[in-house]
């Protein structure tokens, strides 16, 4: 890569040159610099380079210039123009008998042919290629041959032959030490494995190119790699780490002007919207992902954003602009050769003709669709289409015929670890059985959860869900780590009640109101069983939410799930928190992105009302002005044509907290309709007449100085300090530098649990550099490192390899003055905790030092050391 003051001496040896062809080969040189930071720049160089060249004798280096503007054509997305010029280097090459340049023509025409969807003439173009990179004994050139043979291969959904060209150019980068190749080929690793199921391999391939691209300064290449590691985010159904992922390719698309890394993830971050059930945001993103589709003409994705229209409409019952996005999709990719998209259309396209009941029409397309991920081998893909097949069947046709399909696509979700899914087939499947068989699929579909829990104020609520919707209970309530959660009515000591042991140890209860007549017997084989599964669970997810280093685990609950730290200035929103809860006064949380401040909105609520009451969180930011009111508001039914109604999200929140994230940006209007709300508890939807009283929380968050705002006129005084009743600031990472040991262990620990890895830590120079970076990204950008360094940690320690590059770049010697304040208060907070963890663990136990020592998992002579160093005693009146 050419650095800055390499770019300065090109400079200098470009005012210095006089033939016309060495200048047009020092620009190009300058311009591929800006390549991968600057498309716009480099095609201004890309040009002056052009135009000495035309005017010089020198046809090579005219050749060259044709290539490098035409790869930059390719990179915009303008296909055709880029086309022409890499025909036209090719003719100049030709007759010069410059095969290197031949070798760059027939590669960027074969991408162009790719991307356009014409597979047969961009793998003819591959294979010129590589027999001339043969032929001269260029090992680069056969890599980069070997890599887009593959992509062909990968395009096909011919698997094994595209992983076994990607490993051949692989090996000779990695012989050779070319960084950014190397990255490519990760990257296009990934992406088969990721279709062979094969996720773990997938994400490492992906975070260890984003690393090299990152050196690289390849902004288009970290777009990528974003986008794909989003990719797995979404289908393992974690949606809101992929929203956050989507949303930062996109970001670096737009810096390095690529309108066709930018389509992609439009339209990934469209169908993140889409399953989060924010289907007007996702239309949008698809609108505005088919826009650029068609503007570049980039037919692979444009069929995928066509697809996903369509099925966005066939939910919305909008069954014939449905049918029309769907075949459009389909015909691009029968005219490109894009098996597995083909596959996914024509899911969809069962779909839509078994709601409009035609039964053998959507049965083909269904068993198409199954036909084509089978021969490709691709795992979710056709595991999804297995679920949908086997309802289908199920429904329309015979029980036994459809269980096959459902059996076997709960097997690959459950090899891929995708445990919604998995969770949401065993609810299905278990009123298919025969009520003799029911208590066995009962105890099925609680294993999946209690044996892959959440933190505990969503696991409790699940289970009850599911208990309730599988027995038809009248109600049922769990009583737990001096909690209490209930779903439907029903009292303690109502009903069947079941005790939760651990040993010979009584932790908690549950209470169950059958309805008068049960499907089945709960015999008392039955009710042990689900009794232990729920006390793995429950300890599993009580794990998760206190997941802190061993001497610092709190007796803290809940409510402040998440929220670590013990800075003072935590300690004291903590205690704020605990007193604001139960007034349910608004609250306005102010803070820099990524401070947590959904967080301190969640446990706000949690203390209120508790988990099992709806939270609704909507970023004002986020959604176009236009939409944002039919989102809060809601749409009454007619106010168009073909405008069905809709529930708002000041509905949906009734009973709870409405959590407004970024308010600073929402409209004046749309401010005087808030402010309405929140004096008269009611409000009207869209194109409604009739009033529609609420009781709803509002919690508002903001990074933004309110004040000014008001001061400028762009934000209501009236509503703010309507808002303002209690505000709280949080303060950015860089300000509580204490807390992070404490967050570096919590997220080390939560992603050794998701990614199966055993990391211990991280090395000391590791943390120094955690601990002198000033985080721009607070909490949420730490929380990516900790993440992206337990995929790549070769062993179980963090080195400083596993960091990004911007960190292990940092010098340490600069900073030791502040480094060593730093460990100062760290070793200060830490033994400040200890001993209050101490102090009250053993005022809970009546100072009985043997039920102390056992509660914080140490040994008494342990415990009596602490107290000995901590100088605590037990005062006279207090305890034995």
């Amino acid at each position: 890569m050419i650095m800055p003051d390499e770019i300065d001496l090109l400079k200098e040896k470009l005012r210095q040159e006089r033939t016309q062809s060495k200048k047009a080969e020092i620009l190009l040189e300058i311009g591929k610099h800006y390549l991968k930071t600057d498309l716009k720049e480099a095609k201004r160089i890309a040009l002056q380079a052009l135009t000495l060249a035309k005017r010089s004798k020198e046809r090579k280096t005219l050749a060259k210039t044709f290539n490098f503007y035409a790869n930059i054509l390719r990179l915009e997305g303008n296909f055709e123009e880029g086309m022409n010029y890499a025909q036209k280097a090719l003719k100049v090459a030709e007759v010069e008998g410059d095969k290197l340049s031949k070798i760059n023509a027939f590669n960027i025409l074969g991408l162009i042919n790719q991307a356009k969807g014409d597979l047969d003439s961009g793998l003819a173009c591959h294979k010129e290629a590589f027999l001339l990179a043969k032929e001269i004994n260029n090992e680069t050139e056969m890599a980069i041959a070997y890599n887009n043979l593959s992509l062909i291969h990968w395009y096909r959904g011919e698997l094994p032959e595209a992983l076994e060209y990607q490993k051949r150019s692989l090996a000779i980068k990695e012989a050779k030490g070319e960084i950014s190749a190397i990255a490519v080929s990760r990257i296009n690793l990934g992406v088969i494995y990721e279709d062979l199921g094969e996720w773990e391999e997938a994400t490492e391939c992906f975070y260890r190119a984003l690393e090299g691209k990152e050196k690289m300064k390849d902004f288009a290449g970290v777009a990528l790699c974003y986008n794909n590691i989003g990719e797995i985010y979404l289908k393992r159904g974690k949606l809101e780490k992929a929203t956050n992922l989507f949303e930062t390719a996109i970001s670096y698309s737009e810096k390095i002007g690529s309108l066709p890394r930018k389509m992609e993830a439009l339209s990934n971050l469209g169908e993140t919207k889409f399953f989060l059930g924010d289907t007007m945001r996702a239309m949008n993103l698809y609108v505005e992902a088919i826009e650029i589709g068609m503007k570049i003409n980039q037919k692979d994705e444009l069929a995928k954003a066509y697809r996903r229209m369509g099925e966005l409409l066939l939910q919305e019952k909008e069954i014939k602009e449905a049918e029309n996005f769907l075949l459009k999709a389909l015909a691009l990719c029968s005219e490109i050769g894009m098996r597995k998209e083909e596959g996914n259309i024509r899911k969809a396209l069962g779909k839509l003709f078994w709601t409009l009941g035609e039964k053998e029409k959507a049965k083909n397309y269904f068993q198409e669709s199954s036909a084509i991920f089978k021969g490709l081998g691709i795992k979710y893909e056709l595991a999804k289409t297995y679920a949908e097949f086997g309802k289908f069947l199920v429904e329309n046709y015979e029980k036994e015929i459809g269980l096959p399909y459902l059996r076997e696509a709960e097997r690959i979700f459950r090899r891929l670890e995708i445990f919604p899914e998995v969770e949401n087939l065993e609810r299905y499947l278990y009123h298919l059985e025969r009520d003799e068989d029911k208590g066995l699929a009962l105890l099925r579909s609680l294993s999946i959860i209690a044996v892959n829990p959440s933190p505990l104020p969503e696991f409790c609520p699940r289970i009850l869900n599911l208990l309730k919707e599988l027995l038809a209970l009248e109600g049922c309530a769990l009583y737990f780590d001096d909690r209490h959660f209930a779903v439907g009515k029903v009292k303690k000591g109502e009903g069947t009640t079941i005790p939760l042991l651990s040993g010979r140890e009584r932790i908690g209860t549950l209470h169950l109101k059958l309805p008068p007549s049960p499907q089945f017997a709960l015999t008392e084989a039955i009710k042990e069983t689900l009794a232990n599964l729920l006390v793995i669970g429950l300890e599993k997810a009580k794990g998760l939410t206190i997941c802190k280093p061993p001497e610092l685990a709190e007796e803290e609950k809940i409510p402040f799930e998440g929220i670590i730290g013990k800075t003072a200035k935590m300690r004291e929103i903590c205690d704020i928190i605990k007193k604001v809860a139960p007034t349910k006064a608004p609250v306005l949380i102010r803070g820099e992105s990524g401070t947590g401040k959904e967080l301190v909105a969640r446990s706000l609520h949690n203390l209120s009302f508790g988990p099992e009451k709806p939270f609704i969180p909507i970023n004002c930011a986020a959604i176009p002005e236009t939409l944002l009111e039919s989102e809060l508001f809601g749409v009454e039914k007619g106010t168009a044509t073909g405008v069905s109604e809709k529930e708002g999200k000041f509905e949906i929140a009734a009973g709870g907290t409405l959590f407004l994230d970024e308010i600073g940006d929402m409209s004046l209007s749309l401010q005087a309709k808030i402010l309405r709300v929140l004096q008269e508890k009611k409000f009207f939807r869209v194109g409604g007449k009739k009033p529609i009283e609420v009781d709803v929380r509002i919690i508002a968050a903001t990074n933004q100085n309110l004040e000014k705002k008001v001061a400028e006129g762009k934000f209501r005084e009236d509503l703010f300090y309507r808002l303002n009743v209690v505000s709280l600031t949080l303060p950015p990472l860089r300000e509580r530098k204490e807390d992070i040991p404490l967050l570096v262990d919590y997220f080390r620990k939560k992603y050794n649990k998701e990614f199966q890895k055993e990391c211990q830590g991280g090395t000391e120079e590791v943390m120094e550099r955690l601990l002198v970076y000033d985080w721009p990204g607070n909490i949420r950008e730490l929380e990516n490192v900790v993440e992206r360094g337990i995929i790549l940690a070769k062993g179980d320690v963090l080195t400083l390899s596993d960091l990004p590059p911007y960190l292990q770049e940092i010098s340490v010697k600069d900073k030791e003055i502040e480094l060593s304040s730093i460990k100062t208060k760290v070793k200060r907070e830490v033994a400040n905790s200890e001993k209050e963890i101490i102090q009250k663990t053993l005022e809970s136990t009546n100072w009985d030092v043997t039920k102390a020592a056992k509660k914080l998992s140490i040994s008494r002579r342990h415990l009596y050391r602490l107290m000995a160093k901590y100088n605590i005693k037990r005062q006279k009146n207090q305890g034995k």
